[in-house]
């Protein structure tokens, strides 16, 4: 495959994965409210694959081979760079928000290979070929990969097996023929609710009595026992007026649970060589800090130079192409109609019941078929739409709108007019019940009342 579609990406997210947010397993995270924006965010590094103006920087043309550079191993400081460049490009793209889903699996692909020349150079050549092996699939099926590095630890200052419960880090619980199976958790897992795998990798140096923690693994997400529990931390709806990046744009992370997972022998990449745990542990993290580097570029650059606190929230605030541009602006339908291809009719329902603000605004619409937004300008039809409003008379419109309308009262039906809607609509009464049905209606409509039926 070498390359994929955002939307060929967004189909593999539904795989059945056990994903669950707020106690509910969630169905499909592409749709989930919450994780769908998630899912979104994380399309900028496939739609920047296929954009002419990024594509140069983000595939690699290898051998006749096109794919993904967060896969092409860097060889000299001009491959960092690149990756850098990438890095940075993406998190621009996601108005400072850094994307991840592969950037992160990419830093574990890298640190995997060093660690598995050191271990073929010490007689164990297995660890080095299944890592290989599995760096050509995900590059060649240009996959989005998680990592699960952080243990819940319980007290930090005693190591693995020194803790309450034995599960506080991930740990190998059976050995078999073709595999192994795992029991733990990891938290703080990013982005691994919509990610295709997950690369498992030991949290620090281990002694010889933490042999069995002594581990790293790849998985696909949706392996039977794995379980994500997503955090519902900034879940809440935004307005993306007040709200224009993080309505927008999200990352995820979960508390991962292997519940008795197995794991194949050509997807372990540690079994109980502690001589490599931290160091597996530590090249992993140095790579990833040079990512957290590069996607912390972006938000630097809007503030060098800033001589205080104060300067620097001014220059964000103002950077058209952050906040202020056509790309944060939330359509809605009078602007849909304004700017719609095709002439369109535009319908405004019960306009006395918006406030004088929007009927002001509605105006300039009415007048110059334009809409003024200050940030950005005045944007004008390009066709003249056909403007239909409705009103109940719950307060007065004030003349000026008035006068730009054409009017067309409508009252109330006759009483023989209702009876015959009322046995359109309801057609299993009978006679006798719809027209006293009707007669109560026609005499409360007669009545002072604050608001007066309606047929509906």
């Amino acid at each position: 495959m070498g390359l994929r579609t955002p939307e060929q990406y967004k189909q593999a997210m539904r795989d059945g994965r056990a994903v669950f947010f707020r106690g509910e397993k969630v169905a499909d995270v592409t749709t989930h409210p919450v994780i769908g924006i998630a899912v979104e965010h994380a399309c900028i590094d496939y739609r920047m694959a296929e954009d002419p103006k990024y594509r140069d920087l983000a595939v690699i043309n290898e051998g006749g081979q096109q794919y993904s550079r967060y896969f092409h191993l860097p060889r000299n400081g001009g491959d960092l760079l690149k990756r850098s460049e990438l890095i940075a490009a993406s998190t621009r793209e996601g108005a400072t928000l850094v994307v991840l889903i592969k950037e992160i699996g990419s830093d574990a692909l890298i640190a995997l290979h060093l660690i598995g020349e050191k271990m073929a150079a010490a007689g164990k050549p297995q660890y080095r070929e299944r890592i290989q092996k599995y760096h050509r699939h995900c590059r060649d099926n240009d996959l989005a990969i998680a990592v699960a590095q952080t243990d819940v630890k319980g007290d930090r200052s005693l190591g693995p097996t020194a803790q309450d419960h034995p599960d506080y880090y991930v740990r190998v619980v059976e050995e078999r023929p073709d595999g192994i199976v795992v029991r733990g958790a990891k938290v703080h897992t990013s982005v691994s609710t919509n990610t295709d795998e997950v690369i498992v990798l030991p949290t620090r140096a281990m002694r010889a009595e933490d042999k069995a923690y002594a581990v790293a693994f790849a998985l696909p997400i949706n392996t039977p026992g794995l379980k994500l529990i997503a955090s519902p931390h900034g879940s809440s709806k935004k307005d993306p007026f007040e709200h224009p990046i993080s309505a927008r744009h999200k990352m995820m992370e979960t508390l991962t649970v292997f519940d008795d997972v197995f794991v194949p022998n050509e997807r372990i990449f540690l079994n109980g060589e502690i001589e490599f745990a931290g160091l597996l542990a530590l090249t992993f993290v140095r790579y990833h800090r040079f990512t957290a580097v590069s996607y912390k570029l972006p938000l630097l650059e809007l503030m060098a130079g800033a001589g205080s606190v104060s300067e620097a929230a001014d220059r964000i605030a103002a950077s058209d192409s952050v906040f202020f541009s056509r790309r944060f602006l939330l359509a809605r339908p009078l602007l849909h109609a304004i700017t719609s291809e095709e002439p369109v009719v535009l319908l405004i329902d019960e306009i006395d019941k918006a406030d004088p603000e929007f009927e002001a605004f509605l105006l300039e619409l009415l007048s110059d078929y334009a809409v003024s937004i200050p940030e950005i300008g005045t944007i004008r039809a390009r066709h003249i739409p056909r403007v239909v409003l409705t009103s109940n008379a719950v307060r007065e419109l004030s003349d000026a709108l008035k006068r730009r309308c054409l009017h067309l009262f409508i009252d109330f039906p006759s009483a023989e007019r209702e009876l015959a809607i009322v046995r359109e609509r309801v057609p299993g009464v009978s006679e006798a019940l719809s027209a006293k049905v009707v007669a109560a209606v026609q005499a409360l409509r007669k009545l002072e009342l604050k608001k007066t039926p309606s047929v509906a």
